[in-house]
């Protein structure tokens, strides 16, 4: 073998005859590779910086005979990487940038980590912002993106990054700094009216509000989103909504610049979403359980509720009864509402070879839901057998 280039993490070498089955490397005795069949060159990445290693290539059997190539080899010292380049303020906003760079190709002998250092000055004043980045990939050609929050509109900035190995921060020269300045901040447009999307019988109003931000986020005590959908449990004076009773929604967006309308000016407020609270109602009966298992002292049970089986009412859980079909009292489980699509439940300490009723019924704000009960026996416990030796 005979070294073509290292550096801080990387050995690269090659061999003068093409092998012609594959090979196993190794690297101060440990396996670090297999080299394929008909390539005389090899990378071995990720190693230490400033290290001794101590080369083997073997036959397939892993000999280090006479057909084993032998190679000493060093890591270098890593250096600090190169500087970015073609840094750029690919999207301004008013209270953001994001900015986008090439990474250097000489990153110094080792890899980048994934800390980015960028200093943002404006007015002499100057603060760091510590980030993280994604490296793609495009035709060997490296490059990142960051985002930069905290600005202020309508405002220069001068921006300056460095990237990272393990020796330190690259330098920040002249190809790495750029200047670019904030958009202003405008009132968003009107808002259409808000949408609704269920109403149930927790008297909930979820409605979805769109609006024009131009090219500045909304912020909301609810929601923080572009496209928020807000659910509403109660009036602002914290009393919940009431059925048969008529509500008016309207909706407003708000930006740093303010509302979409001036104080006073009720003009760019949304059209009126009219909402009536329908009255509550129970859901329709509950088909019973199906069996799933019958042990001897145990029955596994499963009940699939329709998907409009709530009706307008707000259910708190279930209820499942079960006793001896020659019996007169009922024992029950309760279990608070987490999934209610597919209900499984084992009920144990069960008596053996006898036929039991079972029903499942919801718990809700109105009261307790029908029910139909199941009738379903456990199996009778078997022998032991015994052999003799």
């Amino acid at each position: 073998m005979a070294l073509v280039r290292r550096t801080g993490s990387l050995i690269h070498f090659h061999w003068f005859q093409p092998l012609t089955t594959t090979h196993t490397l190794y690297a101060n005795g440990n396996i670090v590779g297999f080299v394929p069949a008909y390539q005389n060159e090899f990378k071995l990445g990720g190693l230490v910086a400033d290290a001794v290693y101590f080369l083997v290539l073997a036959d397939p059997s892993g000999s280090s005979g006479d057909d084993a190539q032998i190679l000493t080899a060093w890591t270098t010292e890593p250096d600090a990487p190169d500087p970015p380049t073609s840094l750029e303020a690919a999207t301004v906003s008013a209270g953001y940038a994001v900015i986008s760079m090439d990474l250097p190709l000489n990153t110094g002998g080792v890899p980048l980590t994934t800390s980015l250092n960028c200093s943002v000055k404006h007015n002499f004043d100057e603060f760091y912002v510590g980030t993280t980045y994604s490296i793609t990939e495009d035709d060997g050609d490296f490059s990142t993106l960051a985002q930069i929050n905290g600005l202020d509109a309508s405002t220069m900035y001068f921006l300056s990054c460095a990237v990272q190995n393990e020796a330190g921060y690259s330098s920040k020269q002249s190809a790495s700094n750029i200047a670019f300045t904030t958009t202003a901040v405008t009132q968003p447009s009107r808002c259409d009216a808000p949408q609704v999307q269920n109403i149930t019988g927790s008297r909930i109003l979820s409605y979805r509000l769109f609006a024009a931000v131009n090219d500045s986020p909304l912020f909301d005590e609810i929601a923080v989103t572009s496209d928020p959908v807000l659910t509403l449990y109660q009036l602002e004076d914290g009393h919940p909504f009431t059925s048969n009773t008529t509500y008016s929604f309207r909706v407003v967006a708000e930006n740093w610049a303010g509302l979409c309308y001036p104080p006073g000016d009720t003009s760019f407020l949304s059209d009126s979403l009219v909402v009536t609270f329908p009255e509550p109602s129970f859901p329709p009966e509950i088909l019973p359980p199906y069996v799933t298992h019958a042990g001897a002292s145990t029955l596994a049970l499963q009940v699939v509720l329709a998907d409009d089986m709530y009706g307008i009412a707000h259910v708190w859980g279930y209820v499942v009864q079960w006793k001896p079909t020659d019996g007169s009292l009922w024992n029950a489980v309760y279990t608070p509402a987490d999934d209610f699509n597919s209900f499984r439940f084992v009920l144990t300490r069960l008596n053996a070879s006898t036929s039991y009723h079972v029903r499942t019924i919801l718990s809700t704000n109105l009261g307790y839901s029908s029910f139909s009960s199941i009738v379903v026996a456990t199996t009778t416990p078997g022998v032991c057998q015994f052999h003799s030796i």
